[in-house]
C-alpha cells in the first residue's frame, strides 16, 4: 500500500501529538467521497501483528512519499527513529524529510554546513545528511496542552503547513482547497437535507388529508408542549443572560484585579522607595540619639565630679569644726563664739551634704537617662537596620525583576534575530528560484534578483550562486530588434520597418544614435560605413553614409524599377546586388559598384530571368567574383562575376543539395567555400574550381531549418540559427574543417524567435540574436594558454606547480622538465635510468615517483633541481607488476607511495621516508583503487567490499594503517575517482551522476556537503585549489576540462568547461594562487603525450566579486516597481552603480515600495582602521552604508625617515560594509590621518 507520509517519532515524547497530526493530515482538505485526504503511516495504526517488525517498517518507509520527523531530544536518542532516518537516507532523497520540532534545540551552523553541536533535537543519523539548512515546523507549543484538533486555528495552520508539500500545493492553495471541499460537502449536505425536506412535506400533506382530526389534536398538544418549551427556553435564556452578566462581572473583576495588581506593583515600588527614605531618616535619628547619649554621659560625669567636690568640702568643714571645738576647749573665752561658729559650720556642712546628695541623685538620674537614650538609640539602630534590610530586599527584588525583563528582552531579540536571519535566507532562496524561472525569458531581471540577494547578504551562499548564474549564461545585454547587422562597432536594426543605428559600447545599455527611416530591404557594407535601403513603391534605393553614426548622411540613390526583394553587399563593401521582381514575379537583379557611394555605378543591369522565380537570398564570395542566389520555390544558382558587366550562370546547385529547402547562404571570408543552411542539414561546398561541385560536406541541424548564418570577418567562428525554437550555436573550424567541427558546436542559447538575421561582432566575441546580445564563449571558462609537446619528449604522465610557481612535468623519458613560464627557460632534471611508464608528483613538485614497465619504482627529491637526491627505490611485488593499467601515487610529504593494479584495483603501500630503506606496509584488507593522499598521513581509498564506499585512513597510526571513518556513496554507482584538498578536510568523490563533495574535518563522521550537477562517470583526473575553493575535473568520455566553484553552498557550481584533446591517461594540478591549471595527458603506454597550461583568471575574478560582472550584464538596478514586486519585505536600495542612465532614472534608497523620488542615493561614507598582521601594515578601510562610490586615502608617516606620503584605495561601488575600499601604509610605517571620499 502506498502512503503519502511516514511519521517517525518518540512514543514517550509525542504519543499525544503524533495521532493528532495523523488525524489532521487525514482530514484537512478531504474530498467528501474519500475516506482520507492523505494516507499517513503511524506504527500504532499501520502495523499489525507480525513476526518481522523491522521489515514491516521498511516496507512502509519504501512506500511512503515523505518522512515526517517529530524531532525532540527523546526522538534524537531513539534507536528506532535513527534507524528509520538511516534507511530513508540510504534509499530515498533527504529532500523528502519534513522536520517538525516538538522540543529541544534545532539550530543550523552556516559555517559548518550542518547542525550545531548543542542541537539536542537532531538525531545522529540526520547529521551530515542535509546539504542546506531545512525549513522546519515548530510545534514546541503543542506540549503546553490544549486541544489538538483542526478546530484550533493554530494547530490547523501547522497541519496545513505540513500537508502542503504532500499535496503538491502551496499553503494558501491547500487552505483554499480545504474551504472548497468544505463548501462542497455543505452543499451536498444541504441538497440532501432539502430532498429529505421535500419528501417530508409530501408525506406531511398526505397525512393531513388522511388524519386531519388527529393532527388538530396533536397540534393542540404540540402547542402546549411548545409553550412549555418556550417557557423553559426563556428560563434558560435568563440563566444564560445571568451567566453572561456574571462572566462580564468576572471579566471586569479580573481587569480590576489586573489594574490593582499593577497599582500594587507601583505601590510596592513606591513603598520600597519610602522604606529607603525612612531607613535613611532612621539612620540619621540614630546618629542624633547617639550624640545626645554621649552628651548626657558627659553631663553625668560632670555632676559626679561636682558631687565628689561637695563631699570633699563637707569633709574639710567637719575637720575644721573639730579644730574649732578643740580651740574652744582651749579658749573658754571664745567658746560661745566658737559654738556659734561651730553650729553655723555644722549647718553649712549639713547643707553641703544635702547638696551633695542632691547632686548624686541628679547624677544617678542623668546616668539612667543616658542608659535609656542608649537603649532608644540601639532600638532605633535595629529599626534602621531592619528598614535598610527591607529596602535592600526590595531593591534586590526590583533588580531581579529588571534582569528577568532584560533576559526576556534579550531572548526576544535573539529569537527575532534568528527569525530575521531565517527570513533573509528564505528571501534569498526565493529570489534565486525566481531568477532561475526568469532566466530563459528575462535574464536582466534574473541577474538583478541575484545581485540583490548577494548585495543584501541574503544567505552565505548568495555570492556563489550569483557567480554560477553569471557563469552559466552567455547573455551579454539587451537588443531592441531581431533584424540586426553590425556596422563596425555599432549596429543597424530593422524593426517593424524602421531602420535605426545604435551604439553597443556599453553592451548592457545599448543607445539609439539615429534613425534612417522606414525601409523593408537593406544591408550594411563590410566596413560598416555604408547602408543601402529600399522599400516597396519607391523608384530608388537610398545610400546612407553612417561614418558618423549619430549624424547619418544620404549620399546617393540607386534607381530600381520593380519591387526590391533583397539587398546584399559583397564582403569587400564595393559590390552590391539588388534583387527585384517585376509584375510577372520573375527573378532578377542588378549588380552595382559602390567604390564611390555618392556615385553608384551599375555593373550589370540584369542578372537572372533563367529560373523563373523571385530571388530572396544572395551571397558574394570573399573576392566578389562569385554570387550565389536562391529563389522562391527552391532554385539555388551560382554566378560567375569575373566579368561584372556580363555575369554568367555557372550552374544550379540543386543537384548537390537535392530538394532540401534553403533558409540561408553565406560565403567563408578566407576560402572559396559556400555554406548553405537548409531544412535538414547544412552544406559546405568547395568552389575552388569555380564550378558546381558534385558533392558537399554536410552536418545535421540540431533544431530544424537554418534561418540565418553569420560568419566572423576573420573566419574564426560561424554562428547558425536553426528552427522555430531558434537554437543559436557557434562553430569553430579547428583543423578538421567546418563540417566535422560542427559535431562539437557550442550551443549559445535557445530563443523564441531569432529574427530574420543574426550578427557577429567584428571581433566575433558578441552574437546578436533573438532580441539580445550573447557572448560567443563562456565568460568564466578555462582559457588555453600554452601546450608543451616537445619533439620526441612526451610530457604527459604527471604535472605539478612548484612552490615558486614553476611548471613541472614528467613524461616517458627519464627526466623531469621544469619551466619558469610558458616560453621561458627550460631545465631537464634526471629522475630515472630507464624509460618511465608511470609517474606521480607531490602537489608542490618537491618529490617525484617514477616506475618502469617492470615494476621498479624510484622516488627522487627535487628540492634543488640542480642536485636531485634519490630518496628510495624498490620493486613492486610480482602480482603488483606495473602493467598496462597500473596506477602510481605519492603522498604530499613524499613519505608514502601507492602502487595499484587498474584491472584488479588492488593497492600496495610503501614507506619511502628519507633516511631508511623502503619498506612495504601491510595494506588493510578493505582498501583498493582509487586512492587520494592528504596531509599528515591521511588517505582516502575505495572499499574492497563495496563499490560505493570509500574509507578514510590514518597511515601513521602506531599499530599500522587504521580506518577513521567511511564515506557512503549512492547505491548503484561505482566510485571512479577521488581527490583530497591540501588541508585534508575535503574530498571530491567522482561517482557518476551521484558525484559529491564530502567534509572530513571530523574523519570519524564524514558528511556530504554538496553534489555535482554533471555526470562524472568518466572523470580521469581531479584536483583541488590550494584554498579548497575550486575543483577541476578532466572527463575522458566527454573530452572536457571543467572548473567548479565550492562557494555555492548546497552544491558545486560549474563555472565553465573547455574541450581537451583525446588521451588515455590524465593528471591535473592547480597553482597556489588558483589562477592556473596544468593538465598532462598521455596514451596508455605513456610514450606519447603533452602538457597544457590553462588560465582560470576569469573564473577567479568572477567568484571574487560576481556582482561586478552581473551588474555589467544587467545594466541597471531593480526599479522601484520590480523591487516592490520581488522584495516587498525590504526597503529599496540601489544594488548596482548607474551605468548608462541618467540620475533621473534611478530612485533613491531607503524607501519602501514605489513612490516619488528620482535622486541617485548618496554614499553615507564610513571608515575604520585596519591592520594586516602577515605584513605588519597599518591602514584603513572605507565603505558606504546606503550605496555609492567611495575610496579611502591614508596619510602615512615613514618610521625610518619620518617623511609623509599618501596611500589610496580603489574607487568602488559600495552598498554595505562587505564592499570596502582598502589602503595600507608600507610595512612598519604609522598613520597620520584617514579620509573617506565619495563620488
Amino acid at each position: 500500500m502506498r502512503f503519502d507520509a511516514f511519521i517517525s517519532y518518540s512514543h514517550a515524547a509525542d504519543g499525544r501529538l503524533a495521532p493528532a497530526l495523523q488525524r489532521g493530515l487525514h482530514r484537512l482538505a478531504k474530498p467528501w467521497h474519500r475516506r482520507r485526504a492523505l494516507w499517513v503511516f503511524r506504527d500504532h495504526t499501520g502495523l499489525s501483528v507480525s513476526p518481522a517488525l523491522w521489515s514491516s517498517i521498511q516496507d512502509a518507509l519504501d512506500n511512503s512519499e515523505f518522512l515526517v520527523l517529530l524531532a525532540s531530544p527523546e526522538a534524537a536518542r531513539s534507536d528506532w527513529v535513527n534507524r528509520e532516518i538511516e534507511h530513508w537516507v540510504a534509499t530515498r532523497s533527504p529532500d523528502r524529510i519534513l522536520p517538525v520540532v516538538t522540543d529541544g534545540e534545532w539550530q543550523w551552523d552556516p559555517a559548518r554546513g550542518d547542525f550545531t553541536e548543542d542541537s539536542s533535537a537532531v538525531p545522529a543519523a540526520l547529521r551530515g545528511v542535509l546539504a542546506e539548512e531545512p525549513l522546519y515546523l515548530d510545534l514546541r507549543w503543542a506540549r503546553e496542552g490544549g486541544p489538538l484538533t483542526l478546530r484550533d486555528p493554530r494547530f490547523r495552520d501547522a497541519v496545513a503547513q505540513l500537508a502542503a508539500p504532500m499535496h503538491g500545493l502551496s499553503k494558501d492553495e491547500l487552505e483554499g482547497e480545504d474551504v472548497r471541499q468544505h463548501r462542497r460537502a455543505r452543499r451536498l449536505w444541504s441538497a440532501g437535507v432539502g430532498g429529505l425536506t421535500v419528501l417530508a412535506l409530501v408525506a406531511a400533506l398526505t397525512g393531513v388529508v388522511a388524519v386531519r382530526n388527529a393532527r388538530e389534536a396533536k397540534v393542540a398538544a404540540e402547542a402546549g408542549f411548545q409553550e412549555a418549551r418556550a417557557a423553559e427556553q426563556e428560563q434558560v435564556a435568563g440563566r444564560s443572560a445571568a451567566e453572561a452578566q456574571a462572566q462580564v462581572r468576572n471579566a471586569a473583576a479580573e481587569r480590576e484585579r489586573a489594574r490593582a495588581a499593577a497599582a500594587e506593583a507601583g505601590r510596592q515600588a513606591t513603598r520600597a522607595q519610602q522604606q529607603r527614605v525612612l531607613a535613611n531618616q532612621a539612620s540619621a535619628e540614630v546618629q542624633r540619639q547617639q550624640a545626645n547619649a554621649r552628651r548626657q554621659e558627659q553631663i553625668a560625669r560632670e555632676q559626679q565630679q561636682v558631687a565628689r567636690e561637695a563631699g570633699r568640702r563637707a569633709q574639710e568643714q567637719a575637720a575644721f569644726a573639730k579644730e574649732q571645738a578643740a580651740a574652744a576647749a582651749r579658749s573658754t573665752a571664745e567658746s560661745e563664739r566658737q559654738k556659734r561658729i561651730a553650729a553655723d559650720q555644722t549647718r553649712l556642712a549639713n547643707d553641703a551634704t544635702a547638696v551633695a546628695e542632691r547632686q548624686r541623685q541628679i547624677a544617678v538620674e542623668q546616668t539612667r537617662l543616658a542608659e535609656e537614650a542608649r537603649a532608644a538609640a540601639e532600638d532605633a539602630g535595629r529599626i534602621a537596620a531592619e528598614q535598610r534590610r527591607l529596602a535592600e530586599d526590595a531593591a534586590a527584588e526590583a533588580l531581579r525583576q529588571q534582569r528577568l525583563a532584560e533576559q526576556s528582552a534579550a531572548d526576544a531579540t535573539k529569537q527575532r534575530a534568528v527569525a530575521d536571519e531565517q527570513q533573509r535566507i528564505a528571501i534569498g532562496r526565493r529570489l534565486f528560484n525566481e531568477a532561475q524561472e526568469l532566466a530563459d525569458r528575462d535574464m536582466a531581471t534574473a541577474l538583478q534578483l541575484g545581485i540583490a540577494a548577494t548585495k543584501l547578504q541574503l544567505g552565505a551562499d548568495a555570492p556563489g550562486r550569483l557567480a554560477g548564474m553569471v557563469a552559466s549564461t552567455r547573455y551579454a545585454g539587451p537588443m531592441a530588434g531581431r533584424n540586426v547587422r553590425y556596422a563596425g562597432n555599432d549596429v543597424v536594426i530593422g524593426e517593424a520597418g524602421e531602420l535605426t543605428v545604435w551604439t553597443v559600447a556599453d553592451r548592457a545599455v545599448p543607445k539609439e544614435l539615429s534613425r534612417l527611416g522606414r525601409f523593408e530591404r537593406w544591408d550594411v557594407s563590410g566596413d560598416g560605413r555604408i547602408v543601402v535601403a529600399a522599400t516597396s513603391g519607391e523608384p530608388y534605393a537610398t545610400v546612407f553614409d553612417i561614418s558618423a553614426p549619430a549624424e547619418p548622411e544620404i549620399v546617393g540613390q540607386i534607381p530600381v524599377h520593380h519591387t526590391v526583394t533583397d539587398v546584399t553587399f559583397g564582403q569587400t563593401g564595393r559590390r552590391l546586388f539588388i534583387a527585384t521582381a517585376d509584375l510577372r514575379l520573375r527573378e532578377g537583379g542588378s549588380l552595382w559598384d559602390l567604390a564611390d557611394p555618392r556615385r553608384p555605378a551599375v555593373l550589370a543591369p540584369q542578372i537572372g530571368n533563367a529560373a523563373g522565380k523571385v530571388i530572396e537570398l544572395a551571397a558574394f564570395s570573399a573576392d566578389g567574383t562569385m554570387l550565389a542566389t536562391h529563389a522562391v520555390g527552391g532554385r539555388t544558382g551560382l554566378w560567375d562575376l569575373s566579368s561584372p558587366a556580363a555575369p554568367k550562370l555557372t550552374g544550379m546547385l540543386d543537384d548537390v543539395i537535392g530538394r532540401d529547402a534553403v533558409g540561408a547562404l553565406a560565403f567563408l571570408p578566407s576560402t572559396p567555400e559556400l555554406v548553405i543552411g537548409a531544412k535538414r542539414q547544412t552544406y559546405v561546398l568547395d568552389l575552388t574550381s569555380r564550378a558546381v561541385p558534385t558533392s558537399a560536406e554536410t552536418f545535421l541541424n540540431q533544431g530544424g531549418m537554418v534561418t540565418s548564418i553569420a560568419i566572423a570577418p576573420d573566419g574564426s567562428r560561424m554562428a547558425i540559427a536553426e528552427g522555430d525554437g531558434a537554437v543559436i550555436s557557434v562553430i569553430e573550424p579547428y583543423e578538421i574543417g567546418w563540417a566535422k567541427s560542427a559535431a562539437f558546436r557550442d550551443r549559445i542559447t535557445t530563443v523564441a524567435d531569432a529574427g530574420s538575421a543574426i550578427a557577429l561582432s567584428p571581433d566575433s566575441r558578441t552574437l546578436i540574436a533573438g532580441g539580445a546580445q550573447w557572448d560567443t564563449s563562456a565568460p568564466a571558462a578555462p582559457e588555453r594558454v600554452a601546450t608543451f609537446r616537445d619533439a620526441g619528449e612526451p610530457q604527459g604522465l604527471a604535472s605539478a606547480f612548484t612552490a615558486s610557481g614553476q611548471l613541472l612535468t614528467v613524461g616517458s623519458l627519464p627526466t623531469a622538465v621544469l619551466r619558469a613560464a610558458p616560453g621561458g627557460a627550460r631545465t631537464e632534471i634526471p629522475v630515472f635510468d630507464a624509460p618511465v611508464h608511470r609517474a606521480a608528483l607531490t602537489p608542490d613538485g618537491r618529490f617525484v615517483a617514477v616506475a618502469d614497465a617492470y615494476g621498479r619504482v624510484r622516488v627522487t627529491d627535487l628540492a634543488d633541481p640542480a642536485r636531485p637526491v634519490r630518496v628510495a627505490e624498490f620493486a613492486a611485488a610480482e602480482e603488483w607488476s606495473v602493467a598496462a593499467q597500473a596506477e602510481l601515487g605519492i603522498s604530499p610529504d613524499g613519505s608514502t607511495v601507492a602502487v595499484g593494479d587498474g584491472r584488479t584495483r588492488t593497492v600496495e603501500l610503501w614507506d619511502v621516508a628519507p633516511g631508511r630503506p623502503a619498506r612495504r606496509l601491510d595494506p588493510p584488507a578493505d582498501l583498493r583503487l582509487p586512492v587520494a593522499f592528504g596531509p599528515g598521513g591521511r588517505l582516502v581509498a575505495a572499499s574492497r567490499t563495496s563499490d560505493t564506499t570509500a574509507g578514510v585512513w590514518d597511515l601513521r597510526a602506531p599499530s599500522g594503517p587504521a580506518q577513521l571513518g567511511k564515506i557512503s556513496g549512492a547505491r548503484g554507482a561505482r566510485i571512479g575517482h577521488l581527490a583530497m584538498s591540501s588541508d585534508g578536510n575535503t574530498v571530491a568523490v567522482a561517482q557518476g551522476r551521484y558525484s559529491t563533495i564530502w567534509t572530513i574535518t571530523s574523519p570519524e563522521r564524514p558528511r556530504s556537503v554538496g553534489r555535482f550537477a554533471e555526470d562524472l562517470t568518466h572523470a580521469a583526473a581531479m584536483a583541488f585549489s590550494h584554498d579548497g575553493s575550486t575543483v577541476v575535473a578532466v572527463d575522458s568520455g566527454a573530452e572536457t576540462l571543467s572548473a567548479w566553484s565550492l562557494a555555492g553552498g548546497s552544491r558545486p557550481i560549474l563555472m565553465g568547461e573547455q574541450d581537451v584533446d583525446r588521451a588515455d591517461r590524465w593528471s591535473a594540478a592547480i597553482s597556489r594562487d588558483g589562477r592556473s591549471v596544468l593538465i598532462a595527458d598521455a596514451n596508455e603506454s605513456g610514450n606519447a603525450g603533452r602538457a597544457t597550461l590553462w588560465n582560470l583568471g576569469a573564473m577567479k575574478d568572477l567568484i571574487a566579486d560576481p556582482s561586478v560582472r552581473a551588474c555589467a550584464l544587467a545594466g541597471v538596478s531593480l526599479t522601484r516597481e520590480k523591487w516592490s514586486t520581488y522584495l516587498p519585505e525590504l526597503d529599496f536600495a540601489q544594488i548596482c552603480p548607474a551605468s548608462g542612465e541618467s540620475a533621473g532614472d534611478l530612485p533613491s534608497a531607503g524607501s519602501r515600495g514605489g513612490g516619488a523620488g528620482n535622486a541617485v542615493p548618496s554614499c553615507a561614507a564610513r571608515h575604520a582602521p585596519d591592520y594586516v598582521e602577515a605584513t605588519n601594515r597599518y591602514g584603513a578601510v572605507a565603505w558606504c552604508s546606503t550605496g555609492g562610490y567611495v575610496y579611502v586615502s591614508v596619510r602615512c608617516v615613514s618610521e625610518s625617515t619620518f617623511r609623509r606620503y599618501t596611500a589610496n584605495g580603489p574607487r568602488i561601488w559600495s552598498l554595505s560594509s562587505s564592499d570596502i575600499s582598502a589602503a595600507h601604509c608600507r610595512p612598519g610605517d604609522g598613520i597620520q590621518s584617514v579620509t573617506a571620499s565619495v563620488g
